[in-house]
């Protein structure tokens, strides 16, 4: 046993300094997918910047299989990255350790509806399987909705639902200069110097269907505008069509803090911020991201009338059903109220900024930080 440890036993598991917290998530190196950044990476790094705790990424087979000699207070887990070769021997080595282990997901993977969804899409059974063993060891579980927390809920396991934020140091005002901030101006154009009305629908390469929700309205809108009501997606499908223009993601802008700086570049170039969403069992748990990223690009956003969408127009956004009519109806009033779209982009722009820019996460960190109590 190390001195700290025997320390620590001797002070009733209490141990002078910050919680340590060894985490698990996809990627490395600082580069990670976007959810990995936003729920994980993001949230820690602040929080060890302010000497709350220290964080570390770990090796998963090196822990594991006994090779990691670093201690931990705290193991984070998200999502499905402890893979099934290993998860037995992860969960051992937790409980031999007697950490504090926390799972973290902003995505249903548990119910039958989603796991069936999942396998279609390339999914493993035994990966899935994996997840389930790390959720139902867990002390702690972390979400980004209340619908995901009901979903948790049967495994036993203490749930916090920490909704999604944004980073102020990517999204705020004096990020970049504040390149952002006279687009939400009373004077901005709507309509391009080159006639155009650009329309943003951007999102992960799982949104396909819910692409194709649009597909009737934009041909109608780009029928009666002679072509000048034009769709961009980014990311969202990797299929090129005759009614959208897709907008590849540069090299240099595939992480997510460059990502974030490449579109908020870009954001003169749209006038509406597009969220279509299948009113599905599996994205009833999904979060109103895609709401807070247009609001900080300056866009009057127009979203399914679907769970996670569901208070936005309080915020200035717009919510619709999802019909080809209502659909229109929604984007031809936007095209018609210039100043309108100013002060609903507005308005979202100042619910994000005081409601859901969080440089830590107090909620989150709480869950994070707990004694462990299983």
């Amino acid at each position: 046993m190390s001195p700290n440890r025997f320390v620590s036993r001797l002070l009733g598991g209490r141990r002078a300094g910050p919680p340590r917290v060894g985490y698990l998530v996809y990627g490395g190196g600082g580069r990670h997918p976007a959810t990995a950044h936003i729920r994980v990476v993001g949230p820690l790094t602040r929080a060890a910047a302010a000497g709350r705790i220290s964080a570390t990424q770990i090796d998963q087979v090196r822990f594991a299989h006994g090779g990691d000699p670093a201690e931990y207070d705290v193991v984070l887990v998200q999502r499905d990255v402890v893979e099934p070769d290993h998860v037995d021997a992860f969960l051992a080595e937790c409980a031999r350790r007697r950490v504090r282990l926390v799972f973290e997901a902003d995505d249903d993977f548990v119910t039958g509806p989603a796991r069936e969804r999942l396998l279609q899409h390339g999914y493993f059974s035994t990966k899935l399987d994996a997840l389930r063993q790390v959720v139902g060891a867990a002390d702690a579980v972390i979400v980004s909705t209340d619908e995901l927390a009901a979903t948790m809920a049967p495994f036993g396991a203490p749930v916090t639902v920490a909704p999604n934020a944004l980073d102020p140091a990517l999204w705020g005002a004096d990020a970049d200069g504040g390149s952002v901030g006279s687009a939400i101006d009373s004077a901005r154009e709507f309509v391009s110097d080159d006639g155009e009305f650009r329309m943003l629908y951007a999102g992960t390469a799982t949104h396909a269907g819910d692409l194709a929700l649009l597909r009737e309205t934009v041909q109608t809108l780009r029928d009666e505008t002679g072509g000048r009501v034009v769709l961009e997606t980014i990311g969202v499908t990797g299929e090129d069509g005759d009614w959208y223009r897709r907008l590849p993601v540069p090299d240099h802008a595939v992480n997510l803090p460059d990502f974030v700086r490449w579109l908020r570049s870009m954001s003169g170039r749209w006038s509406l911020g597009l969220a279509p969403l299948a009113d599905e069992d599996f994205n009833r748990s999904k979060s109103d991201l895609k709401f807070l990223e247009y609001s900080m690009l300056g866009l009057p956003v127009v979203a399914s009338a679907v769970e996670p969408y569901r208070g936005i127009p309080a915020h200035g956004g717009i919510g619709v059903a999802n019909t080809a009519e209502a659909w229109g109806d929604a984007i031809r009033s936007v095209l018609a109220e210039s100043s309108a779209n100013a002060e609903r982009a507005a308005t979202a722009r100042r619910y994000v900024e005081s409601e859901r820019f969080e440089p830590v996460g107090e909620r989150w960190l709480k869950a994070v930080t707990a004694r462990r109590g299983r």
